[in-house]
């Protein structure tokens, strides 16, 4: 599990922006994830809402900027040491 919840904080966003339905640990069982899942794939206007909803959310370059974050503190460190 990991700490403080945090998959559970970054599930709720995507939920709460209509890109994800989220199922808790305690309600994840092998009806509940079933019905959920049957009811998402019989609604093809929700499924096609929550991947509109998915893509907003999308950060494609995110990665890259994370490594010129850490190229830019490396380099400021370099040439203050």
């Amino acid at each position: 599990h990991a700490t403080d919840r945090h998959q559970d904080h970054n599930a709720k966003a995507f939920e709460e922006a209509g890109a994800a339905v989220v199922l808790p640990d305690e309600e994840c069982t092998g009806d509940n994830m079933t019905f959920t899942l049957r009811s998402l794939l019989g609604d093809r206007q929700r499924l096609e809402s929550m991947a509109a909803a998915s893509a907003s959310l999308a950060k494609p370059a995110a990665a890259e900027n994370v490594a010129e974050e850490i190229l830019a503190i490396v380099f400021e460190q370099g040439e203050t040491a």
